[in-house]
C-alpha cells in the first residue's frame, strides 16, 4: 500500500512499526522529557540559591562601613561603592525571588501536571499493550499445537498405507481417529485465540492511538512552556542586569568626581589645626624679664613641593634668636621638599668629583699631613654633641645691644687696646691633625670665645679670619677667588642631623657622621665624601650635603 503524500506528521502516524517498535521509542521519550524538566527545576533551584547566598554576602558586607572617617570625594567615592553593593545585593536577592515564585514554582506545577496526565494515559496502553502481547503468545502455543497434531495425522496415514499386517493396520486406525479428534479440538481452540487476539490488537490499536495523540499534546506543550520559562529568565537577568549597569553608571560618576586637591584642601578647612608653629622654649633667667616666658611662633607659608622656589616662613615679632632659629628651619624645609634643585644650582658636574678627590689625596699625601690614606678625626662624645648651629652671617660693624631685665645697653665691640696678658694669650688656630676628642673640644671651645669676644662681652681682639670662615660669613668677590684656589684642601665636618634623600645626588647622612668636604664654593649645598668605619677610609662616591646640617671642624 502507498502512503499518501498528504499525511501529516504525527506521533499517531509514525510510531508503530513490527514487534510494537514505536511503543518503546515513544515511551523513553516521554521519560526523558520528565528528566528533562526535572534538571531544570534543580537548575533554577540552585540558580536562585546561588543568589540568595550572595545578597546575604553583600548585605553582610554593606554593614561594615568602608573608610567611615574619610570626607570629600573620595568619601563620596566610598559611600557611593556601599550604595552599589547594597544596591547588587538587594538586585541579586529580588533575582532569587523572581526565579523561585516565576521560574521554579511554575515549573514543579506543570511536572505535577504532566506526570498525572502521563501516568493515565500509559496505564491504559500498558494495559492493552500486555492483553495483547499475552493473547500473541496464546495465538502462537495453539498454533503449534494445532500443526503438531496435523502432522502426526499424517505421519499415520503413511504409515496405515505402508503397512501389511492387518492387525497393524487396525492399531493405525484407531490413531488416526484419536488423531482427528483431537485436530478438531485443537482448531477450535487455535480460531478462538486468533478471534481474542484481533479483539485485543484492535484495542491496543485504538489505546496507542489515543495516547499518541496525548503524548504529542503533551510534548508540545511541554516545549511550549520549557521556551516560555527560558524566556522570562532571559527577561529577569537582563532586568537585573539593567539595574546593576545603573548602579555601574552612578559609580562612574562618582569616580569621575573625585579630586584628591579638593579632598586635601576639604580636610584643612574642617581638621586644620593651624599654621602657627610653636618655637621650642629657650633658657630664661628667674631674675630676667618675664615676657621672655612667652610663647613665640612663627607662620608656616612652605610652598608645594612642585615650587622650585626656597621655603620660607613669616615670621612674628621675634627677637634675632629666633630670626636664627627660624633660618635654620626653613634651610632644613628646603632640603627636604625640594631635592632636585640643588643639582641645578651647583656650577660642577658631578661626575668631574672623582677626579678632582684624587688631585686632593695627592696635595694632602705631598704636604704631609696625612701619611698614606686619610685618619679619621677623633670622635667627641655624645654627651658633648652639638645641638644647634647658628648659620646667620654675623656683620662685626653692626651695633650690638645687650638686653638686661628691661633694660638695653650698648655694647663697644671694638677692638680695645691689648694688654700685655691678652698679648700673651695664645690665639684659636685651625687645627689639621686630630688627636683626641679633646683637642676636638679644646678647638671648639676656642671657637665659642672668639664669638664672645667678638660680640664685645669680653674685651679680647676680633675673631680670626678662620673664626669668621667658620660662623658663615659672606664671602665677597675676592675671598671666592680665593675659595676656588684653595679647592685642593679637604675640610672635616661632622653631621648634626639625620638626613634621608632619594635623589641619587645627594648624601643620605646620619648625626654624628664624618665628611670630607671637597666643594664649599657654594653657600648651602656642599660636595663632600663620607667616612666609611668599616673600611677607616673615605667612600669612593660623593654629593650633596647642605651646609646648615654639618658643623665644621677646624
Amino acid at each position: 500500500m502507498t502512503p499518501s503524500l498528504n499525511v501529516p506528521k504525527t506521533f499517531a502516524n509514525n510510531f508503530w512499526g513490527k514487534e510494537d517498535a514505536g511503543y518503546n521509542v515513544l515511551m523513553h521519550k516521554m521519560n526523558m522529557a520528565k528528566k528533562t524538566c526535572d534538571d531544570l527545576k534543580s537548575f533554577y533551584n540552585t540558580k536562585a540559591s546561588l543568589h540568595e547566598e550572595l545578597a546575604k554576602k553583600l548585605l553582610k558586607q554593606t554593614k561594615t562601613e568602608l573608610g567611615r572617617e574619610e570626607t570629600g570625594t573620595l568619601g563620596m567615592l566610598l559611600a557611593s561603592t556601599q550604595k552599589q553593593m547594597e544596591a547588587s545585593a538587594q538586585a541579586h536577592q529580588e533575582l532569587a525571588r523572581k526565579i523561585r515564585v516565576e521560574l521554579e514554582l511554575p515549573l514543579d506545577n506543570f511536572i505535577l501536571e504532566q506526570k498525572d496526565k502521563r501516568k493515565l494515559y500509559q496505564t491504559n496502553v500498558d494495559k492493552a499493550h500486555r492483553n495483547k502481547n499475552l493473547h500473541e503468545s496464546h495465538v502462537n502455543k495453539a498454533k503449534e499445537k494445532y500443526e503438531a497434531e496435523c502432522a502426526k495425522k499424517l505421519s499415520l496415514e503413511h504409515q496405515i498405507a505402508s503397512a501389511t499386517a492387518s492387525k497393524d493396520m487396525d492399531r493405525l486406525q484407531l490413531k488416526v481417529e484419536r488423531s482427528k479428534n483431537e485436530i478438531r479440538t485443537l482448531d477450535k481452540e487455535y480460531k478462538d485465540a486468533c478471534a481474542k487476539l484481533t479483539d485485543a490488537t484492535a484495542l491496543w490499536n485504538h489505546e496507542w492511538k489515543i495516547a499518541c495523540d496525548r503524548f504529542q499534546e503533551m510534548e508540545e506543550k511541554r516545549v511550549e512552556f520549557l521556551h516560555h520559562s527560558m524566556c522570562i529568565y532571559i527577561n529577569i537577568l537582563s532586568t537585573t542586569s539593567g539595574q546593576e549597569q545603573e548602579s555601574y553608571e552612578q559609580f562612574w560618576k562618582a569616580l569621575d568626581v573625585c579630586d584628591p586637591k579638593t579632598d586635601v584642601e576639604k580636610f584643612i578647612d574642617e581638621k586644620g589645626t593651624g599654621n602657627m608653629i610653636p618655637e621650642p622654649p629657650v633658657y630664661v633667667n628667674y631674675f630676667d624679664d618675664p615676657a621672655k616666658t612667652l610663647p613665640r611662633y612663627q607662620v608656616a607659608q612652605f610652598p608645594t613641593s612642585g615650587n622650585d622656589e626656597i621655603p620660607s616662613t613669616a615670621p612674628l615679632p621675634q627677637t634675632p634668636a629666633i630670626t636664627s632659629a627660624k633660618t635654620t628651619t626653613a634651610r632644613r624645609s628646603a632640603s627636604y621638599c625640594e631635592p632636585r634643585r640643588r643639582s641645578s644650582q651647583h656650577h660642577h658636574p658631578p661626575k668631574e668629583l672623582p677626579k678632582a678627590v684624587e688631585e686632593r689625596k695627592a696635595h694632602l699625601y705631598a704636604s704631609g699631613s696625612c701619611r698614606g690614606e686619610y685618619k679619621k678625626p677623633a670622635p667627641a662624645s655624645r654627651s658633648q654633641d652639638v645641638d644647634h648651629v647658628d648659620d646667620e652671617c654675623i656683620d662685626p660693624r653692626a651695633q650690638v645691644v645687650m638686653a638686661i631685665g628691661n633694660n638695653r645697653f650698648q655694647v663697644d665691640h671694638q677692638q680695645p687696646p691689648i694688654s700685655q696678658q691678652q698679648k700673651q694669650r695664645p690665639k684659636p688656630r685651625r687645627r689639621r691633625t686630630m688627636r683626641t676628642s679633646l683637642d676636638m673640644e679644646e678647638a671648639f671651645n676656642d671657637s665659642i670665645r672668639g664669638l664672645l669676644q667678638e660680640l664685645g662681652a669680653q674685651h679680647h681682639q676680633a675673631t680670626t679670619t678662620e673664626q669668621e670662615e667658620y660662623y658663615h660669613h659672606p664671602p665677597s668677590q675676592q675671598q671666592q677667588q680665593q675659595q676656588q684656589q684653595q679647592q685642593q684642601q679637604v675640610i672635616w665636618a661632622r653631621a648634626l642631623y639625620d638626613y634621608h634623600s632619594d635623589h641619587p645626588d645627594d648624601l643620605s647622612i646620619k648625626r654624628g657622621t664624618w665628611l670630607a668636604i671637597v666643594q664649599n664654593d657654594h653657600k648651602d649645598w656642599w660636595v663632600a665624601h663620607k667616612w666609611d668605619e668599616s673600611i677607616n677610609a673615605l667612600q669612593d662616591t660623593c654629593g650633596y650635603v647642605a651646609s646648615s646640617f654639618v658643623q665644621v671642624v677646624p
